[in-house]
Formats: structure tokens, sequence, C-alpha cells
């Protein structure tokens, strides 16, 4: 009995690994949007900082430990990764 739960305990382990891997290169991917766009933002002379704060509201360890999500499930409707059009550059500014 306590090697099977020892042998769950280690997969349970590899596999929080591989999903802690897994959030960190989702969040360089959005970083280097955020950063992309942050350009063209300060280009059009807009405010880009509230990109920031949105990508800082969810947390990597929100991220790591809500494992019934999946990984690009966090950032896909957020306003921080879509460049600025003219329909919502008023509201942004």
């Amino acid at each position: 009995m306590l090697s099977i739960f020892l042998i769950v305990s280690i997969i349970f382990t590899l596999l929080m690994l591989w999903r802690d891997v897994t959030v960190q290169k989702e969040r360089n991917r959005v970083i280097d949007l955020i950063t992309a766009l942050s350009t063209k933002d300060n280009a059009l002379v807009l405010n880009y900082q509230w990109r920031w704060k949105e990508y800082e509201a969810i947390s990597h360890v929100k991220m790591v430990f809500q494992f019934w999500k999946p990984v690009g499930s966090y950032f896909k409707h957020s306003p921080c990764c879509y460049e600025i059009n003219e329909k919502n550059k008023a509201a942004r500014a």
C-alpha cells in the first residue's frame, strides 16, 4: 500500500514539474508579445502600463496550481495580448 502511494506521489510531482515548465514557457511567450505591443504603443504615444498590470494580475503560482485549466486559457481573452486599434484606442489612452 505504501509503495502505491509513493508511486502516485512521484508521478504527481513529475506532472507538477512539467506543468511548471509549461506555465513558464507560456508566460515568456506573453512577455515577448506584451513587449512588442508596448513598443508599438510607445510609437503611437499611448499608455502601455495597463498591459503589464493585466499580466501581473495572473500569478505564476495560480497558473501552476489550477492544473485543471489549460495553460493557454489564462491570457487567451486578455486585452493585454491584443494590438490597439481605432475602436478601443480612446479607451486605453
